[in-house]
């Protein structure tokens, strides 16, 4: 806590600081002009200061002219002694009221800062009253020294018995009004801590606030930050909802064509199975000739390439188809079909079968294993032969059996099924 700076004059020293760090020689002209302007100091004196004391200056409202007197409060009491006039308050003069002001009778306890209970509130008029009585104090007691002075010197000056009482009374009530001022500069002093102690609480609110303000100023900055880069999110949030929204709109244009696509693929598969159902099958031709055996068709196993349970009219009908196939008299080749039937094709389907090796084999279920087996290498061989023959070139990354099917399409066979479970030839274009 921050403490008023007291001006002070020791006893062993010329020097006296009226400032901090502002020194003046004592009984210099700067010395006397400094207490013409000035109403009080501290004169420190004795060892451990127990002979200190304050100076204060007094108006004698009567005279017009101040005087200097040595203030000290001794055993709960203050005494006061006269110095002189400004020009007599000289550094001798001040050692001379040290010696001769009331001693303390033992140690003086340190001098607590404590307002005295009952103590009457200070109000102008009360002021006003104090300062009449001070006056009449500083008039009797310039009085008493004149008498003093002239008992002094033999002159035939005595005191009546009233002006007696009336000293004693007067220097009683000054006594009061001497303690009644000093607790009005303790409480003056302590107004005065309390005011650097406010000063000090309002210069750090102050610097609360300016760190408050400039919290707030940097929260307000981020929160700014922040709501910029929501909107940039809202913003291609709401972009991707309308991305969203139009791939939504695609896939269900997608899944109504494919619904669409499915129609009229079941219409086409409806389709196929009427051709199917309006192509007449082929009779077979009787020939006198007896059935091909295995050992009439040299490096062909007949039996290997059949149905794997086929019926004993099946085997003769192969037979009869294999042996027609070789007779001058057909115009046309003929194929066997999944469901026994006997199909015409041309020459040029014909031949496609054979690159493919198909022949006599068109009466299996084409599946992924079976082409696999069978058209695999000779698709690769005789590519360009097939390519010549339907006129188109084949798809070299597809699976073989949508290549053979795509060959077989391609040479005018009409086929049915699928991937998964296979294709049948069931007639030609």
């Amino acid at each position: 806590m921050p403490t008023e700076f007291s001006p002070t004059l020791l006893d062993n020293d010329p020097k006296f600081e009226y400032e901090p760090s502002k020194l003046i020689d004592v009984d210099s002209h700067k010395w006397f002009d400094w207490l013409e302007s000035n109403h009080s100091f501290r004169f420190t004196a004795g060892n451990g200061g127990e002979n200190s004391y304050r100076a204060r200056k007094e108006l004698n409202k009567s005279q017009g002219v101040y005087y200097w007197y040595g203030v000290k409060k001794v055993d709960n009491k203050l005494h006061k002694k006269y110095i002189g006039k400004t020009n007599e308050v000289t550094h001798r003069r001040l050692i001379e009221v040290a010696e001769v002001i009331r001693q303390p009778s033992g140690k003086q306890p340190k001098e607590q800062n404590i307002q005295p209970e009952n103590t009457p509130q200070i109000t102008p008029q009360f002021e006003d009253r104090l300062n009449a009585l001070e006056t009449l104090v500083k008039q009797l007691q310039e009085q008493l020294q004149d008498a003093t002075a002239a008992k002094k010197y033999d002159s035939p000056v005595v005191a009546s018995q009233e002006l007696t009482i009336e000293l004693d009374k007067l220097s009683t009530t000054n006594t009061e009004l001497t303690n009644l001022l000093d607790n009005r500069d303790k409480q003056l002093q302590t107004l005065t801590n309390e005011l650097d102690i406010a000063k000090i609480e309002a210069k750090a609110a102050k610097n609360d606030a300016t760190l408050l303000k400039q919290e707030v100023q940097r929260l307000t900055s981020e929160l700014d930050s922040r709501n910029s880069k929501l909107s940039e999110l809202t913003n291609k949030l709401t972009n991707k909802d309308s991305q969203l929204q139009e791939l939504t709109n695609e896939v269900d244009n997608l899944n109504s064509k494919l619904s669409e696509l499915t129609n009229d693929l079941a219409n086409k598969d409806r389709e196929l199975q009427d051709l199917k159902a309006a192509i007449p099958p082929v009779a077979a031709v009787p020939s006198p000739q007896l059935p091909i055996t295995n050992d009439e068709l040299p490096g062909e196993d007949v039996d290997s390439h059949l149905d794997p349970s086929p019926s004993p009219q099946s085997q003769e009908d192969n037979s009869i188809i294999l042996k027609e196939k070789k007779s001058p008299n057909l115009d046309k080749p003929t194929i066997m079909l999944h469901d026994g039937s006997i199909l015409a094709v041309s020459e040029k389907q014909e031949t496609v079968l054979n690159l493919l090796g198909l022949i006599p084999q068109t009466h299996n279920l084409l599946t992924s294993q079976f082409l696999g087996n069978i058209c695999k290498d000779n698709l690769a061989t005789n590519k360009g032969e097939l390519e010549s023959l339907i006129g188109e070139k084949i798809d070299s990354k597809g699976s073989t059996i949508r290549k053979t099917t795509a060959v077989l399409r391609s040479a005018g066979f009409v086929m049915s099924g699928g991937e998964t479970k296979g294709f049948k030839i069931i007639g030609v274009k």
